[in-house]
């Protein structure tokens, strides 16, 4: 694998990594905030 590939083949990788990650804190808030607003509406309305 010559340096040129080397570098791509990185930059796949941190792309995947970080769309990865930036849809895991995407699951995460929702699912506070869905919890949030089960909360709400359980205890308020």
């Amino acid at each position: 694998m010559n340096i040129d590939t080397k570098v791509t083949y990185n930059t796949h990788a941190i792309n995947a990594y970080n769309a990865a990650n930036a849809t895991t804190q995407e699951d995460n808030t929702n699912i506070l905030l869905k919890l949030f607003l089960y909360i709400v509406l359980r205890y308020f309305i």
